[in-house]
C-alpha cells in the first residue's frame, strides 16, 4: 500500500508520523500548524477542531472547493476512502499520521475498530 514515508494519490496524501515532505503540503501543514497555535503567518483564519468518531462508525465529508482539509490522527486507525470509481480508492492512516485531502475532493474517514474510538484533529483554512 506504499512506502514507509508515506502513500501519495493524486487526490490525497498521507505522510507516515515522524515524515513530511518539503514539499506544497508541508507548506500547507506548517501554515495549520501554526494558525492552530496562533502563530503569525498571514493567514486570514482557520477552522481546528478535534473530532471522535464512535468504534465502528465514519464521518462522511462534502467536497469545499475552496479548501483543502488537513487531518491528523491522535488516536486509533482511520481508513480512507475518496474518489469516483469503483472501488473507491483507500489508505490506512494510523497514530501520528497526517493526511492531505486537496480542495474538492469528497472523502470518508471510517474507524477501523469496531469498540475503541478514533481521534483526529481536523484543519481546514476558511
Amino acid at each position: 500500500m506504499g512506502n514507509s514515508s508515506g502513500i501519495r494519490d493524486e487526490d490525497l496524501t498521507v505522510f507516515r508520523e515522524g515524515v513530511l515532505q518539503a514539499d506544497g503540503a508541508g507548506q500547507f501543514a506548517a501554515t495549520c500548524l501554526a494558525e492552530m497555535t496562533h502563530l503569525p503567518t498571514g493567514v486570514a483564519s482557520g477552522r481546528s477542531e478535534a473530532v471522535t468518531i464512535p468504534g465502528g462508525a465514519e464521518l462522511a465529508v462534502a467536497p469545499d472547493d475552496s479548501s483543502p482539509v488537513l487531518l491528523h490522527v491522535v488516536a486509533g486507525t482511520a481508513v480512507l476512502m475518496w474518489g469516483g470509481g469503483d472501488p473507491h480508492r483507500s489508505a490506512q492512516a494510523g497514530p501520528g499520521d497526517t493526511v492531505l485531502v486537496p480542495a474538492g475532493v469528497a472523502f470518508r474517514a471510517c474507524n477501523a475498530s469496531p469498540a475503541a474510538e478514533l481521534q483526529l484533529i481536523r484543519v481546514r483554512a476558511s
